[in-house]
């Protein structure tokens, strides 16, 4: 079909005239395709996406960090004289790993000697408790336990 065609008058006018609302009648507002220029970027910025991509398919992930303890909890660990060493370290990153496979978001995670609440989504432990102190507390806020 011809986008133009011959008016009453003789003269060649356009058949797709613009709707005060919106696109030519008869062209789908989602049919055109934008190109780099109409995405902000470019076939240069496509190239390096494309490299950043294959990059991570081919080494992974940058490393994500595995703990992070706060200042509450570190002093926390330093008042109670806790032994909390590579071993137990190991354990709670463990015990992280699975709330996280499991969807957890605040997680009291118990070890043999100590509890700690941590924060699964910020990898933080945000409190930590001996266990036999933990006779009559209450845990809040948490959404799920992790014995490690």
């Amino acid at each position: 079909m011809s986008d133009q065609i011959t008016g009453i008058n003789g003269r060649l006018s356009e058949s797709r005239r613009a709707s005060p609302a919106g696109p030519p009648y008869g062209v789908h507002p989602l049919s055109k395709k934008p190109t780099g220029a109409d995405r902000g970027g470019s076939l240069q910025g496509d190239v390096a996406f494309a490299q950043v991509l294959q990059q991570q398919v081919v080494q992974g992930p940058k490393h994500v960090p595995k703990l992070q303890f706060s200042a509450h909890a570190r002093q926390r660990l330093q008042q109670r004289s806790a032994s909390f060493g590579p071993v137990e370290l190991a354990k709670v990153e463990a015990a992280v790993e699975r709330a996280v496979e499991k969807g957890g978001r605040e997680s009291l995670i118990l070890l043999k000697e100590l509890a700690l609440v941590v924060s699964v989504t910020n990898r933080t432990v945000i409190t930590a408790v001996e266990t036999d102190q933990t006779q009559q507390n209450v845990f809040t806020n948490i959404d799920s336990v992790v014995i490690a």
